[in-house]
């Protein structure tokens, strides 16, 4: 399922009990859950010797099409920073796809609506998490380019 409504949904959820302490620590949370629920099956299936950390794709389902772009952006995302890797996580889950570009190498798209981001603001509020680390994600972009265009 994709991710449209997590900030909203769990600020919501804690107005009552403490205040919102950010999406990132959500992200890292909800992460952790998935990944942990990934390594499960990946060790029911005898492959677990052969897996170090799981890298999933959070919108294949609606996206298949640029799902492995996305891994290989992803897991060369954490080979430099854990923090890059989850937030590209975060964008792509929440309804986002990359289109080739031939300056950029891949620029992101969000899909707004069904299955995607609730509004083109949010996203281009939500996007603002990758602003820290714009030159390492340049960079990555690129060399995707390079490699799949």
């Amino acid at each position: 399922m994709a991710f449209e409504n997590v900030k909203t949904q769990q600020q919501q959820n804690n107005s009552q009990s403490e205040p919102y302490t950010g999406y990132i620590s959500d992200l890292r949370n909800m992460m952790a859950r998935v990944e942990h629920r990934a390594m499960r099956m990946i060790r029911k299936n005898d492959f677990g010797e052969f897996a170090g950390a799981a890298i999933i794709d959070p919108y294949a389902e609606y996206h298949p099409s640029d799902s492995m772009l996305w891994l290989e952006l992803m897991s060369e995302a954490r080979k430099i920073s854990e923090d890059i890797y989850q937030r590209l996580f975060y964008v792509r889950g929440g309804g986002t796809v990359l289109i080739a570009n031939p300056q950029f190498g891949f620029i992101f798209k969000p899909i707004v609506g069904d299955y995607g981001w609730q509004s083109q603001e949010f996203y281009d509020n939500e996007k603002q998490c990758l602003n820290q680390y714009a030159k390492e994600i340049m960079s990555l972009l690129a060399a995707l380019g390079i490699n799949n265009i």
